[in-house]
């Protein structure tokens, strides 16, 4: 089931654009060998169902799970399902993307011009490739996108309102790792945004496990702040990256 047109994907928005900015930042560190085998449990996800939160759009939609190497150019569909009158769906039997899509490393890459206070993330296999995963709802008479679907226990948007974020606020996204592969380490980092007035003072802690085949990141907030100085916005953020959620999610959607 293709998608065919790429257009139907094309809606840019500032909040696609921070994303692109956040996903480039995952980029460039040395890999280390690491024989111990990190994997206590598999954080492999096989599918998707739930019901979404303050549902009102009724019949007539479908939930598409899509594999992109960037936000707006998608493999293909990977699993679909029909959204009922209250909400509730159901994917399985996920498929696997295109070798040629395997283009991101699944250890972190960093822009030019990041100051680093501390890094000692190891990643046990550096050769390993991913696909990040993209849930959308469409109208069941086309494939145009009406709809963004997140996976997290707060009710807003994580892009759109960091200033709000907090102690305890995670995000749930799907991952496609073509090998087994670990992350474990933190990275400690200053970055002035050359696009925004914006500095961010980062720390990310790794405690991520990838079983070849589709997993589950979380992206837990330990702290985060945002201020004003000098005229420039600051963030001050602390954030896990791990494969299970801490406490209980629930499925919310962004319509146009």
């Amino acid at each position: 089931m293709q998608l065919g047109v790429n257009q139907k994907l094309k809606d840019t928005s500032m909040k696609q654009i921070i994303f692109i900015l956040i996903i480039s930042f995952f980029g460039i560190i040395g890999c280390k060998d690491n024989s111990v085998n990190p994997y206590d449990e598999s954080p492999l996800v096989n599918s998707l169902q739930g019901k979404f939160v303050n549902w009102t759009k009724g019949e007539g939609h479908r939930i598409l799970f899509l594999g992109a190497n960037d936000v707006w150019n998608s493999d293909k569909i990977y699993g679909y399902s029909k959204i009922d009158s209250n909400g509730y769906f159901s994917i399985r039997n996920f498929d696997i993307p295109s070798t040629s899509f395997l283009v991101n490393t699944a250890y972190p890459v960093y822009m030019d011009g990041t100051e680093f206070q501390e890094n000692s993330l190891t990643c046990s296999d550096s050769s390993a490739k991913v696909v990040y995963g993209v849930l959308i709802i469409v109208k069941d008479t086309s494939n145009m996108r009406v709809a963004e679907v997140y996976r997290q226990n707060f009710d807003y948007n994580f892009w759109l309102n960091e200033e709000l974020l907090k102690y305890g606020d995670f995000m749930s996204e799907y991952i496609y790792s073509d090998k087994d592969v670990s992350l474990k380490g933190k990275v400690k980092y200053i970055y002035n945004s050359p696009y925004f007035n914006r500095e961010s003072r980062m720390t990310y802690n790794y405690n991520l496990n990838f079983k070849k085949g589709w997993n589950r990141r979380v992206t837990y907030i330990f702290s985060y702040n945002v201020t004003n100085e000098n005229g420039k916005t600051v963030i001050t953020a602390e954030i896990n990256y791990i494969n299970f959620e801490p406490s209980f999610g629930s499925w919310h959607y962004l319509y146009y």
